[in-house]
This record gives C-alpha cells, structure tokens and sequence, in this order.
C-alpha cells in the first residue's frame, strides 16, 4: 500500500506531465498507484521509485497525452448524446407546447396587427434567447468559480454555444436563400419568411440554451459527487 506522500509524488507527476484536469489526475493515479503496488509485490527488492520509472515507460512518450485526448472523445460523444435526448425531449408532450405556442404567437401577431409588430415580436423573442444565454454563462461562471481544481468533465468545450454562433448562422442562412426567395415569391414575402424563419432560429436556440443549462446543472452536481476534493 503507498503512503499518502507517495499519492502526493503521483499527483506531481501527472502535472509535471502537463496533466492538468483533476478528474484525469484522479484516473491516472489510481492506475500507476495499482501497477506500482504490483510490481513493488512481485520484486519486493524494488523501490517506489524505480517502480514509477518502469511504469513511466510502460504509458510510452504520448501515454498520457493519448488518455486525455481518449477522454476528451469520449466525453464530447457522451454528452453528445444527452445533448440531444435532452433536445428531442422538447419536441415531445407537453414540453412542446412551448415551441408552438411562441410560433403561433408570432403567426397571430403577422395576421391581425400591422407589419412593424411582427418584427417587435421577433425582437422579442431574440430578447429572450439573450437572457437565456446570459442564465447559462452565469451559471457556468458560477460552478467555474465554485472548484478549486479543473476538470475535464466540466470543461467549456463542451457546453459552449454563445450568441456569436446563433449570429452565424443567421448571416449563413439569409446568404443561402435571399436570392432564391427574392425569384421565387418576391421581395415582401421573402421579408415575412426570413422572419419566420428567424423566429424558428432563435426558438431553437432557446431549446437549445434550456438543454445546456439542464446539463451544467446535472454534470456540476455529478462533478461534486465524485470529486468532492476539487471543491474543497
């Protein structure tokens, strides 16, 4: 069994190996502190010492740079998959009352008031896809500030979808079909679909901001379940 000064020699390694996620640290030190033991038991005339170098050589040049990069893969396609659990979850009863709801509200705005109200509306609407962004950059600056220690599983790559990419997308969309639309239906009623369609854009985004919240939520609650040391 290694002594807790030994542990603390594994955890200097794994930084020094420019390892820098606590969560990962915790996996790495688990592994080589039971392949030390192992090798300690098998030679009892071997050290602590030369039982990390063999274990050193054993992960290779780019051992332990392969496991994060693993890791990192593995992560994005977990939450890859609750991502979108979560997002078809929206578009099933009763959540989807909500998407309907906001769309027929810009559709009864467009028949029964006068032009400029549907592009208010839309505004609107782009207002409340802002505060959603704001509700989930808080919350993610407030967990960041929450633990002492990085972590992987935390990590803003994979819950990143700022405004700037909604803005993209927009500018690619409207690029794609002003053309099209302009000779197929004409110019005024190319200004009502592309705000229909923006309207669609920005719900979507919302779903989205609410699927991302969900998830920095459930992942920061898991996060100090399992690593309560990193918010200590």
């Amino acid at each position: 069994m290694l002594t807790d000064e030994q542990i603390q020699e594994l955890y200097a390694y794994c930084k020094r190996k420019n390892i820098l996620y606590y969560d990962i640290q915790v996996e790495i030190v688990d592994h080589m502190a039971n392949a030390i033991e192992e090798k300690m038991q098998a030679d009892t005339s071997l050290g602590f010492k030369q039982a990390l170098e063999q274990v050193h050589f054993s992960f290779g040049s780019f051992g332990l740079r392969d496991i994060v990069s693993s890791k990192t893969a593995a992560m994005r396609k977990k939450y890859g998959r609750i991502q979108r659990r979560l997002f078809y979850a929206y578009f099933t009863f009763p959540k989807i009352l909500l998407a309907i709801m906001l769309l027929l509200g810009v559709i009864t705005v467009d028949r029964f008031l006068p032009e400029p109200f549907l592009a208010g509306t839309v505004i609107f609407i782009a207002i409340i896809a802002l505060i959603q962004l704001i509700r989930v950059e808080r919350e993610r600056s407030v967990f960041r500030k929450s633990y002492q220690k990085k972590l992987l599983m935390t990590d803003r790559q994979f819950f990143d979808f700022s405004f700037y990419y909604l803005m993209v997308i927009l500018q690619i969309v409207t690029g794609l079909f002003k053309n099209p639309l302009d000779s197929w239906v004409g110019k005024e009623l190319r200004g009502d679909i592309e705000l229909y369609g923006l309207t669609v854009i920005l719900i979507l985004y919302i779903i989205n901001s609410l699927v991302k919240l969900a998830m920095l939520q459930d992942v920061h609650k898991e996060a100090r379940d399992k690593y309560p040391a990193a918010f200590a």
